[in-house]
C-alpha cells in the first residue's frame, strides 16, 4: 500500500512538472493574430532579401557620392625622415669633362673682361685649350655634401580641369548604378510579395482542408456508429462495420497528413515573412469567391510601364553609354594643375622654393588600338540591352497572357465545381437514408461521402488556383498589392 501511494504521489509531481513545462512554453510561444495585408507589410520590413537589396542601395548610393568627389581638388600632405650613416658625396670624375668645359669658357670671359687681349676666334679658341688642357692634367674631388639628416615635408594640391569627359561618364556611370539598384529593390520586392501571398494562401487553403477533412471524419465515424446500430438489429451483416472503421482510419490518416502540411505551410510562410523565434501565427481568413473582372489591354500596358525589369534595363543602357564615354575619354588630352608647398627646405641640399605651381597635360599617342576596340566592344553591349529589352518585353506579355488564361480557366473550374458539389451533396442524402431504410449498402454511404469530400476540396483548390493566378497577374503588372482589393471583400 505505501509503494503504491508513493507511486502515485510521483505520478502526480510529473504531471505538475509537465503541466508547469507546457505552461511556459506556450508563455515563450506568442500567438498573433495577422492578416494578408499585415503579413505583406510585415514582410516588406523584415525579409532577409529585401534586406539585402537595401543594403545594396544604400551602398550605390555612397558610390556615386564618391564619383562627385573627383571634381573637387585633391590635398595630401607627405612627410618624412632619412637619416645617412655618411655624408652624400657627388663624384665629379663622372662629370670632370663637363665641369672642365665650363671652368675653361669661365677662364676664358674672365680673361677678357680682366685683360683686354685679342678677340679674334683663332686666339679665343686657343686659350680655351690652353685652359682646358691644364684643367685635364688635374685630378677630380669629390664634393661633400654635410647633412647626415633631412626631414621632409609637402601638402600637394591637384585639381582635374580636364580629364576627357571620364569624371563626368564615371558620375553618371554611378548615378546609373544607384538608380538601377533601386529599381532591382522595387523587384525584388515585387517577388517577395508574390511570394508571401502564395504562402499566405497555402496556410489557408491547408486550413480549410483540415476543417473538411475533420467534418468528412465526423460524418464517418457517425455512419460507423449508425452501421453499429444496424447490425445489432439485424439489418446489416457484421462485415459493413469493418468496411466503416477502414473508412474512419483513412480519414484520420488524410487529415493528419493535411495537419502536417499545414505545419510546414506555415514554417514557409514565417521563413517568407522574416519572422525570427517562435512566434505562432493566427489566419483567420477562408477561402471565398470574389469576381473580379480585368482588362487585358490596359494591364498589359500597365505592365510596359511600370515592370521595373524596363526601368533596369534603361539604367543599364545609360551605363553602357557612359562606359563608352570612359573609353574614349582615354584617347583625349588629360590637363591637371597642381601645386605644392614645402616644408624643412633649408634642411635639404637643394633648396627650392616654398611654393610651386604648374599645369601637366598628357595625351595617349598609341596604345595598339586597345581603347578604339574597346569602344567598339561598348557599342556591341548597346546593343545586346538592346535585345535584352525586346526579350523583356515579349516575356512580360506572355506572362500576362499566361496568368490572365489562368484565371478564366480558374474561374470556370470553381462555378463548375459549384454544380458537381450540389449534386454530390444530394447524392449523399439520399444514399444516407437508404441506408437508414435498409434500401442501400454502406459501401454507397462512403463513397458518396469521399465523392463529396473530393468535390469540396477541389474547389478550395480551384479557389487557392485563383488567387494564386491573380498574384501572378498583378506582379506581372507590378502591382501585387491590388489583389488585397479582391481578396479582403466582405
Amino acid at each position: 500500500m505505501f509503494h503504491y501511494r508513493m507511486q502515485n504521489q510521483n505520478i502526480s509531481w510529473q504531471l505538475v512538472i509537465t503541466f508547469m513545462i507546457i505552461l511556459s512554453s506556450s508563455s515563450i510561444a506568442k500567438a498573433q493574430d495577422i492578416s494578408l495585408s499585415e503579413a505583406i507589410a510585415y514582410g516588406i520590413e523584415h525579409n532577409e532579401e529585401i534586406l539585402r537589396q537595401k543594403e545594396v542601395v544604400l551602398q550605390k548610393e555612397y558610390e556615386h557620392a564618391a564619383m562627385k568627389g573627383n571634381f573637387l581638388p585633391k590635398i595630401t600632405a607627405a612627410g618624412g625622415y632619412t637619416y645617412l650613416s655618411e655624408n652624400m658625396q657627388i663624384n665629379t670624375e663622372q662629370i670632370k669633362g663637363s665641369l672642365d668645359d665650363v671652368l675653361s669658357k669661365y677662364g676664358v670671359a674672365v680673361a677678357n673682361q680682366i685683360i683686354p687681349i685679342e678677340t679674334s676666334p683663332e686666339f679665343q679658341q686657343g686659350l680655351y685649350n690652353s685652359i682646358n688642357s691644364s684643367l685635364g692634367k688635374l685630378p677630380s674631388y669629390n664634393i661633400e655634401i654635410d647633412n647626415q639628416h633631412m626631414p621632409t615635408a609637402n601638402i600637394i594640391a591637384t585639381q582635374p580641369i580636364f580629364m576627357g569627359g571620364k569624371i563626368i561618364a564615371g558620375t553618371k556611370f554611378a548615378k546609373a548604378e544607384s538608380d538601377e539598384a533601386s529599381y532591382e529593390l522595387v523587384k525584388v520586392s515585387n517577388e517577395v510579395t508574390q511570394n508571401i501571398i502564395k504562402r499566405y494562401l497555402a496556410v489557408v487553403l491547408l486550413q480549410d482542408v483540415v476543417e473538411t477533412r475533420a467534418h468528412v471524419l465526423a460524418g464517418m465515424k457517425e455512419h460507423r456508429n449508425e452501421a453499429e446500430k444496424a447490425i445489432e438489429i439485424g439489418v446489416v451483416p457484421p462485415h459493413v462495420l469493418l468496411r466503416a472503421d477502414v473508412a474512419v482510419a483513412d480519414a484520420k490518416r488524410k487529415m493528419n497528413d493535411d495537419k502536417n502540411n499545414l505545419k510546414l505551410a506555415m514554417l514557409a510562410l514565417k521563413s517568407e515573412m522574416g519572422i525570427q523565434g517562435d512566434t505562432t501565427l493566427v489566419i483567420s481568413d477562408k477561402m471565398k469567391y470574389h469576381l473580379n473582372t480585368i482588362a487585358l489591354d490596359s494591364s498589359l500596358q500597365d505592365a510596359y510601364e511600370a515592370q521595373p525589369i524596363f526601368s533596369i534595363l534603361e539604367q543599364k543602357r545609360i551605363m553602357v553609354r557612359q562606359n563608352y564615354n570612359v573609353k574614349r575619354s582615354e584617347i583625349l588630352p588629360k590637363v591637371v594643375a597642381w601645386g605644392e608647398y614645402g616644408f624643412f627646405r633649408e634642411e635639404l641640399p637643394i633648396i627650392q622654393p616654398p611654393v610651386m605651381l604648374g599645369i601637366q597635360v598628357k595625351m595617349n599617342l598609341f596604345n595598339g588600338l586597345k581603347n578604339v576596340n574597346e569602344m567598339k566592344a561598348a557599342k556591341h553591349l548597346e546593343m545586346e540591352v538592346d535585345y535584352a529589352e525586346d526579350y523583356a518585353r515579349n516575356q512580360i506579355k506572355l506572362w500576362v497572357n499566361k496568368s490572365y488564361i489562368s484565371i478564366l480557366n480558374s474561374q470556370s473550374k470553381y462555378q463548375e465545381i459549384q454544380t458537381v458539389i450540389a449534386m454530390a451533396e444530394e447524392n449523399l442524402r439520399v444514399n444516407k437514408k437508404r441506408f437508414s431504410e435498409g434500401l442501400t449498402p454502406s459501401l454507397d454511404v462512403l463513397d458518396a461521402r469521399l465523392l463529396l469530400e473530393g468535390e469540396l476540396v477541389e474547389e478550395l483548390v480551384s479557389l487557392y488556383d485563383y488567387y494564386n493566378a491573380l498574384a501572378d497577374f498583378y506582379t506581372a503588372t507590378a502591382q501585387p498589392e491590388k489583389i488585397l482589393e479582391i481578396f479582403n471583400q466582405n
